[in-house]
C-alpha cells in the first residue's frame, strides 16, 4: 500500500510539473509576442520584454526536463 501513494504522489507531481509547463508556455509565448511588438514599435523596454519571456520558455524547459524538480523553483531562479 505503501507503494500506491508513492506512485499516486508521483503521478500527482507529473500532473502538477506539466500544468505548470504548459502554463509558463503560454504566458510566456503571449509575452514573446506583445515584446516583439514592442520592439518593432521602437519602445525602449520591447528589449527587456524579450528577455523575460525568453526566461520564463526557459524555466518551462527546465521544468519539463527534471532540472527543476518543485514547480516553485521556477520563480525563484
Amino acid at each position: 500500500m505503501g507503494n500506491t501513494k508513492t506512485i499516486d504522489e508521483q503521478q500527482i507531481r507529473a500532473d502538477e510539473r506539466a500544468r505548470c509547463v504548459a502554463e509558463l508556455r503560454t504566458y510566456s509565448a503571449d509575452r514573446m509576442q506583445a515584446a516583439v511588438s514592442k520592439v518593432i514599435e521602437g519602445k525602449d523596454e520591447g528589449f527587456a520584454s524579450v528577455a523575460h519571456a525568453a526566461a520564463v520558455e526557459r524555466a518551462a524547459r527546465l521544468l519539463e526536463s527534471g532540472e527543476l524538480t518543485v514547480p516553485q523553483e521556477v520563480f525563484a531562479r
